[in-house]
């Protein structure tokens, strides 16, 4: 597996999606987010594996071990609740960038427009030229805020 993880890392995720997108009609939403899940997934993988072996280590594993509670014990017991906070944080941030790569797309005109999303904004502010003005700044940070 952390064969294939090092493989999909090498390649760069934005560049795929555009290909990706010239090739295959990306206009389901649903469809979109299972391809930037199953590109995102081995960054992820990667770093809660990492923890995982740091984790393993620990004495609180041990004293598990030695009170036999058994592998999907200590797995779910002991080891995730100590990641969770880590796997949160990296899924916000998996998020966030699936955000700005849709955005890019939508941008580059390689996804059908949708109104509710904030790429849509930022492109049509681009397209009417209200994106160069003092006042425009609320086109790109309403939807942020």
């Amino acid at each position: 597996i952390m064969a294939l993880t090092d493989i999909i890392l090498t390649i760069p995720q934005f560049p795929l999606l555009a290909v990706l997108a010239g090739f295959i009609s990306l206009s389901s939403l649903t469809f979109l987010g299972v391809l930037l899940g199953l590109l995102s997934w081995p960054s992820l993988l990667r770093a809660v594996r990492s923890q995982a072996l740091s984790l393993k280590q620990r004495d609180f594993v041990e004293a598990a071990r030695a009170l036999d509670l058994g592998m999907w014990h200590i797995v779910f017991r002991e080891l995730v609740p100590n990641m969770m906070p880590y796997i949160v944080v990296s899924f916000a941030l998996a998020m966030t960038g699936a955000v700005y790569a849709q955005a890019g797309l939508v941008f580059l005109g390689l996804v059908p427009i949708s109104a509710d999303n904030w790429s849509v904004m930022t492109q049509l502010a681009w397209v009417r030229g209200a994106i160069f003005y003092k006042d425009s700044v609320w086109y790109i940070m309403a939807p942020i805020l």
